[in-house]
């Protein structure tokens, strides 16, 4: 398995890089940006050498594009996707667009629930449904990222108040 992902990872790097995905980048700028030598970067490139896990995250934001992020997330049968973002504003989310997310969360998964009645998934109520569910993903993704964002903000005010409290005694 290991030299399927290796190959797969350097035909989707090439294709990246070759100018036959979307961007074409000058392999001299990429290696600088990723704070590698040229010639490491064309020997990944040439599929002489295995490249490092720790510079995909890298390449990824460098490209534009997550596609050597899918090659291992296929390797491993998982899905990932982008961080949402967040309302904006000086508080964030409110508890009514944390409401109004687990609204839409439940009347997606009702109308799934609709579809699985009968025990038979017909291509029409497929393709119905396959938007709702990925609707459902992304609210419940955006729904998890609010409430991190909220207790780590909250810890950092709880704690922020302890240490003015501790300097004003």
């Amino acid at each position: 398995m290991t030299e399927d992902v290796r190959r797969a990872l350097h035909r989707c790097l090439t294709i990246l890089l070759d100018g036959r995905g979307e961007v074409e980048f000058d392999r001299k700028a990429l290696a600088a940006r990723l704070g590698v030598h040229y010639r490491s970067l064309s020997y990944w490139l040439s599929a002489e050498r295995g490249l490092p896990a720790e510079y995909i995250p890298g390449l990824c934001i460098a490209l534009a594009d997550y596609s050597l992020l899918d090659v291992l997330e296929g390797q491993v049968g998982r899905v990932a996707f982008k961080l949402p973002s967040l309302p904006e504003g000086p508080e964030g989310a409110t508890l009514n667009e944390i409401q109004h997310l687990i609204r839409s969360v439940g009347a997606a998964l009702e109308s799934v629930g609709e579809t699985l009645a009968d025990g038979v998934v017909e291509d029409r109520e497929l393709a119905d449904t396959l938007p709702k569910l990925d609707d459902v993903v992304r609210e419940c993704a955006l729904l998890r990222h609010i409430l991190e964002v909220q207790c780590k903000s909250a810890k950092h005010k709880k704690h922020g108040r302890k240490n003015d409290r501790e300097t004003s005694d």
